[in-house]
């Protein structure tokens, strides 16, 4: 180490150029960056769900469905109309139908309105089948042709009560996209566009779907960014404060920047994009940056008091330093690649570039900082004792008496306390409409508005493979699958709110050839009948009417089940309930025909369910089990390992109580799920450095045990709140973001950051006391 700081130091002129060279570099890969949404990023790979969403979400639609409510607003609040059947409000229907269709990356035969022709009004008379539009291509403008309008509508069952609410104030336009082609920023756009000119003083339009969701998410990244300027902004004056020098004030953040240039530029090389949803990610790996950067100053103005020289200060400063620094940071960045195991595009991309970002710290805070510290003038830190000073040597010699033994105590107690909420953890959505957006959020008004009054935002396909072209039109299939559906109908509280089917229309159908006698309304007993009334009500409909019904060669049916809501516990009870179905009441056992789940909204977000649950405890126990053995192979010591990951696994364990407590609970997600491990790696690096700090002091210098804590504690100690305490001043700020999920995890990480403090202050000098381990103790040297 010693002539590793000698070679930085004395050719510093080559390394800064290196560094700046390579930051260049990065700097004009960063440039390229691209910031947005890919939808298949958020989903996980080959898992069975999300192979039958992309098999066949272009022939019955996937999740990028969008659903566009005009509501009449109530009379009694200064409206106009009672209901819809007005010519102002239809022709507001119908011109967002039209326009729907020059959407980018729409699909135009996925697009469902009463103003659509697909939309059809069909009766059987003596002659035959009459099919007819139901409003197209013109609005009704008489009292008469409204009035007619409206009792057809009313007789219709694909409109009433689908397309029009039940008490005629709502009316739906439905809309999908084409994930290849879908661009979230434009949509969104287009669709706040639509808003603009369709409401007025008479009508309310609500817009809710995926792609809307991750416009509105999208839009806010300049807000993000200005929340990272006023984090930047006060971190730089508490750094001022605690170090009350320019140098202090500027390093770390220039450290943290430095790093950022590194990371997104390498993130822009490989060809990623950078999430909005994951934008909290980079940002902790920037405050690794910071965090080591900041031990760099700490002990940089010890050493400067000890030699006359400042590079000799600096080259002392690398020698101390540098393997407790890298051990650290080469431990952060295991912990975050980790994450990659989990098979979900986005925390795949993220983490890989991350992994190096985090590597990168060693380069930039552990040569770089020292390096442009040597070209500074020598300042010494000022003797004296303040206020921290004296209150961590009172808490150092409190620990050395009788605290030790309460604070093992109460860390038993915790973790005891603690491990009873972890199975209570919510994976998914924990409240209805968005939880990453707070809840009076335009988007979950609208959201709610919608659900309230037309319950079909949240939709789950679910396909019967007949295994064999034109097996949907066998009566074996529509008996099973209208016995599926009335199944489903049947689900407590009220989860599924609605089950389409074509097969649905078979018993109305039978009636109506039989002028429309209710006696008749059930499914014909004769296999042939039954075979014909499913021709006759695929052929009832316009060309494209049925097509997210069933497909072209008749083999696949889709069954849309209608759920309440996309929170973890709906979809727990939905999908219980179908495979409970599928494995005891179903009459397909020995035939060709299998049910394939799942597509729609709901099916691939029960992907990312299932998907999280399975590796929330194999990533943490690994990020968990990289800390332990590093820290074993650092200090050649199983103690060492274990003393260190015991905070650790105290912090976490009550960060996940505090998500369950929390009202509304913080959910596990696809976002939240690397923040843990992330905690992880700042905790560690307290750790690491504190008991490093220890073996220093007894061993190299010479001092007792409970001296070396206490020495450890007022020197790296005070660099750990120093920290700490900055990076929690500037989480502050997240509470100002329009997405309480930021605000939210700014409290998490606020939590999870003390909680490591805390661990690495008192935690581990009671251990290391209360065990004297031998890993610290075992070779004690004389000073001279």
């Amino acid at each position: 180490m010693e002539r590793f700081a000698n070679l930085i130091i004395e050719k510093r002129n080559l390394f800064l150029l290196i560094i700046l060279g390579v930051t260049l570099f990065f700097g004009y890969q960063a440039t390229k960056l691209e910031v947005g949404t890919v939808f298949v990023d958020l989903l996980p790979k080959n898992h069975e769900y999300i192979d039958v969403h992309n098999e066949v979400r272009n022939v019955f639609g996937g999740a990028n469905q969008v659903l566009v409510m005009v509501q009449v607003k109530d009379t009694e609040k200064g409206g106009k109309y009672k209901d819809i059947f007005n010519p102002d409000t239809l022709s507001k229907v119908k011109f967002i139908t039209d326009e729907l269709k020059k959407f980018n990356g729409v699909d135009r035969y996925k697009i469902l309105s009463i103003a659509h022709r697909k939309v059809r009004d069909m009766k059987m008379t003596s002659e035959g089948y009459i099919s007819n539009p139901l409003m197209w291509p013109d609005v009704p403008q008489t009292k008469e042709d409204l009035e007619k309008l409206r009792l057809t509508v009313y007789g219709n069952s694909m409109a009433y009560p689908g397309l029009v609410s039940l008490d005629s104030r709502n009316a739906l336009i439905m809309v999908d996209f084409f994930e290849e082609h879908i661009d979230y920023a434009t949509c969104f756009k287009e669709f706040q566009e639509l808003r603009r000119k369709m409401e007025d003083e008479n009508h309310i339009v609500a817009i809710a779907g995926e792609p809307m969701h991750l416009g509105y998410i999208d839009s806010y990244v300049g807000d993000v960014l200005k929340i990272l300027a006023y984090t930047i902004g006060a971190m730089m004056l508490v750094f001022l404060f605690y170090f009350r020098s320019k140098r202090g004030m500027v390093l770390p953040v220039f450290a943290a920047l430095v790093s950022a240039i590194w990371g997104l530029g390498f993130l822009s090389m490989l060809g990623f994009n950078l999430d909005p949803l994951v934008l909290v990610f980079p940002f902790l790996i920037a405050a690794m940056a910071a965090s080591h950067s900041t031990q760099v100053l700490k002990r940089y103005k010890e050493e400067a008091a000890k030699y006359p020289d400042n590079k000799e200060a600096c080259k002392s400063v690398i020698r101390s330093l540098f393997m407790p620094g890298f051990a650290g940071i080469l431990t952060d960045a295991s912990g975050i690649i980790i994450i990659a195991i989990t098979p979900i595009a986005i925390l795949q991309k993220i983490t890989v570039s991350c992994a190096f970002w985090a590597f990168a710290t060693v380069i930039i805070a552990m040569i770089l900082v020292p390096i442009l510290l040597s070209y500074m003038p020598l300042k010494p830190e000022k003797p004296g004792k303040s206020l921290l000073d004296r209150l961590l040597m009172a808490a150092g010699g409190w620990i050395n008496r009788s605290g030790k033994y309460v604070i093992t105590a109460a860390s038993i107690i915790l973790f005891a306390w603690g491990c009873t909420y972890l199975n209570k953890i919510t994976i998914g959505n924990a409240v209805p409409g968005s939880e990453i957006l707070w809840p009076f959020h335009r988007y979950n008004v609208d959201s709610f508005r919608i659900t309230f009054s037309m319950p079909l935002l949240n939709p789950l396909y679910i396909i019967l493979d007949t295994g064999k072209s034109q097996g949907a039109v066998k009566a074996e299939a529509t008996r099973e699958i209208l016995k599926f559906a009335r199944y489903m109908k049947k689900t407590p509280n009220r989860k599924v709110m609605l089950v389409q089917t074509i097969q649905g229309r078979i018993p109305g159908i039978h009636s109506g050839m039989r002028e429309r006698d209710p006696r008749w309304r059930f499914l014909p007993v004769d296999d042939r009948q039954t075979e014909f009334l499913y021709r006759s009500a695929m052929q009832m409909g316009g060309p494209g009417s049925f097509d997210k019904f069933v497909d072209l060669g008749d083999r696949n049916v889709n069954i849309i089940i209608f759920c309440r809501d996309k929170t973890a516990q709906t979809i727990k009870e939905v999908f219980s309930r179908i495979k409970y179905y599928i494995e005891n009441e179903s009459t397909i056992k020995g035939t060709d025909m299998k049910y394939k789940l799942a597509g729609g909204a709901v099916g691939v977000q029960a992907a990312i369910n299932e998907c999280l649950t399975d590796y929330q405890l194999i990533t943490l126990g690994l990020a968990l089990l990289v800390v332990f053995c590093f820290c074993t192979v650092v200090f050649r010591s199983f103690v060492a390992g274990i003393i260190i990951l015991m905070p650790l696994l105290l912090s976490n364990v009550l960060a996940f109580t505090f998500m369950v407590l929390n009202n509304p609970p913080l959910p596990l997600t696809t976002a939240t799920l690397p923040v843990s491990s992330v905690g992880i790696g700042l905790g560690v690096d307290y750790g690491i450095y504190l008991v490093s700090r220890i073996i220093e002091e007894y061993r190299r210098n010479g001092k007792s045990l409970s001296d070396a804590v206490t020495i450890a504690m007022g020197t790296t100690g005070k660099a750990i709140i120093y920290i700490a305490t900055t990076l929690i001043c500037g989480i502050v700020f997240w509470f100002l973001s329009k997405m309480m999920f930021q605000a939210l995890m700014g409290l998490l990480l606020a939590i999870i950051l003390t909680l490591n403090m805390l661990g690495a202050l008192l935690v581990i000098p009671s251990f290391v006391l209360l065990f004297k381990p031998k890993f610290i103790t075992a070779k004690k040297t004389k000073t001279t």
